[in-house]
């Protein structure tokens, strides 16, 4: 029944977005079919350490792996789409609301906190680090331990593909960022952020070839 619960929750969300307009989509659908077992297996696995609705659309290519003390929740009416890897490590929590959705090939890393907000729309290939390598530390590098801070961000919030959310970062509500964004720091709610990039163009000059 609880299988039967679950499968249906999927089907009314694909319903929902159009997902049996075009006879490809069913590719899509049986992705989200084996991703909501795979999820009921991590449930398994991972015991209290991680509580999801029963709503949303996980891709089977989803990866999800909670160490030690971490802890992750979904809210509902989320998509995962393929490629995306969540690892939680030490006391790390990552909490993610309702109606977001990351595109393919998003990674959440987390030592300390990550906080993502509802109805937030996720690029492909988004990276979320709440830490750093203690890189002021003598020794190896592998064992110096890492330096950590929360990030957290709003509601409503675009961020664009291949932007990197570095420890810190605070992304106020309504905001837009821009595709390649590195942030870090406080962003006020509603703003439009981007990085600075300048595109040189050359003239190639072709040397004669001479035979």
């Amino acid at each position: 029944m609880a299988l039967k619960q679950r499968l249906s929750g999927i089907r009314r969300i694909c319903k929902k977005n159009d997902y049996f307009e075009s006879d490809y989509m069913i590719f899509d659908l049986l992705d989200y079919i084996f991703g909501e077992l795979k999820m009921i297996v991590y449930k398994l696995l991972f015991f209290g350490k991680l509580k999801y609705h029963i709503y949303g659309k996980y891709s089977r290519q989803l990866q999800i792996r909670i160490f030690n003390k971490g802890r992750l929740y979904i809210g509902k009416n989320t998509v995962f789409r393929a490629g995306t890897k969540i690892r939680i490590q030490k006391t790390g929590k990552v909490t993610i609301g309702s109606g977001t959705g990351f595109n393919y090939y998003c990674i959440i890393n987390s030592h300390n906190s990550i906080s993502i907000g509802e109805n937030t729309i996720i690029g492909q290939n988004v990276k979320f680090y709440d830490h750093d390598h203690n890189y002021k530390t003598h020794g190896n590098r592998r064992s110096t331990g890492f330096t950590t801070e929360p990030i957290v961000v709003g509601d409503n919030v675009w961020i664009g593909s291949d932007c990197l959310i570095l420890k810190g970062a605070k992304i106020g509500s309504n905001s837009v960022i821009a595709a390649g964004t590195v942030v870090k720091g406080e962003i006020p709610e509603s703003s439009l952020v981007y990085n600075k990039k300048e595109i040189v163009i050359k003239e190639i000059a072709y040397k004669e070839l001479r035979f």
